[in-house]
């Protein structure tokens, strides 16, 4: 919920990086998504990353091991965290289970293609969030670029 702090600020990423949410200075867009490949919502991130880069950082968890996001590091450009076990999954509370996978369009073995989006201040608190069961879809670029000049104010002060 807006306002809450993140359950995890601290993220290794597929590349060995430590991403830590509250020490940077921009907010940071934390996407759930269930798979890496066939993804048309990136297209539209990726050919406006300078635009993103100047507003928030993106990072994408998977539910996908290391080793296939490792092969598309070149492909996306963005921090990437594997998440095979779905235990940041569970700790944002985005994991769809199959009770409720009948209600939903389109859940891959679970989860939702684009489960769950977070807008993260450098505070540790969620700004914005969407799940898979918001009717108004997942967030666009433009979306992100306005909930960043948002959060980025609120962030600081």
């Amino acid at each position: 919920m807006p306002g809450d702090r993140v359950p995890v600020t601290r993220f290794a990423t597929a590349l060995g990086l430590v991403v830590d949410v509250t020490r940077r200075r921009l907010p940071t867009h934390v996407q759930f998504r269930s798979s890496s490949r066939d993804d048309p919502d990136l297209g539209s991130f990726i050919r406006r990353r300078a635009e993103l880069e100047r507003a928030a950082h993106v990072l994408l968890l998977f539910r996908e091991p290391e080793e296939e996001l490792l092969l598309l590091a070149g492909a996306l450009p963005f921090e990437m965290v594997a998440d095979p076990g779905q235990l940041l999954f569970d700790a944002f509370g985005v994991r769809i289970h199959a009770s409720e996978r009948s209600s939903m369009p389109g859940p891959v073995d679970g989860v939702d293609p684009r489960c769950a989006e977070f807008l993260v201040r450098s505070d540790g608190r969620i700004e914005a969030s969407r799940t898979a069961s918001d009717a108004a879809g997942p967030w666009t670029v433009d979306d992100v670029l306005a909930l960043a000049a948002w959060a980025i104010p609120r962030s600081a002060g």
